[in-house]
């Protein structure tokens, strides 16, 4: 008896490991709608978005630009890359002029996705506040009629960015993106 229980221990092992297995064809599994050699953020990109979407990511690059001072007010330009939901990897560009005297921070914005579709906004920020060299910022951002492209076309909606950027030229920012994008 005991060599029978051994013998049947030993052909039902390879069994039970094999249904234990991910890869094993009588496991469960998960299906994935990305095609084989397609990314997720490739499929992200090339979704046909109608209607409003979420536009929800995150940001990072640097100050790359900023011109001397004239009284109070200086000119800026941050360039950022990205990653938001249903739209993939993104460059991101804003443009603006601060005002040191009153904290604040009036300009534009520029997104381009990796498959070259884009939109573009403006915002003006009271309240940019500068502690330790470090400026802190909520810009809420109006899309713009007629600064869409491909896929964008005809973009509207509103988004917050709550930002952070060192005050110095090559200065690290960093941030979140919140808000909608309307397509007809």
């Amino acid at each position: 008896m005991r060599y029978a229980i051994g013998t049947v221990t030993l052909l039902l092992m390879p069994w039970l490991v094999a249904c234990g297995q991910s890869g094993s064809p009588v496991s469960p599994q998960t299906l994935s709608a990305v095609p084989t050699g397609v990314t997720s953020d490739d499929t992200a990109d090339t979704l046909a978005l109608k209607g409003t979407t979420a536009l929800k990511g995150t940001l990072d690059g640097q100050l790359t630009s900023s011109t001397t001072p004239v009284s109070f007010l200086s000119n800026r330009v941050i360039t950022a890359g990205g990653h938001a939901a249903r739209f993939g990897r993104f460059t991101l560009t804003i443009s603006f002029v601060r005002n040191d005297a009153a904290s604040t921070e009036d300009g534009s914005y520029q997104i381009t996705t990796s498959k070259g579709d884009s939109f573009g906004g403006s915002f003006s920020t009271s309240n940019a506040l500068r502690v330790n060299g470090v400026i802190t910022a909520t810009d809420t951002v109006a899309i713009l009629s007629g600064t869409g492209t491909g896929r964008f076309a005809g973009a509207t909606g509103t988004f917050q960015v709550e930002r952070t950027y060192t005050d110095s030229v090559g200065g690290n920012a960093a941030g979140t993106i919140n808000g909608a994008v309307t397509l007809p």
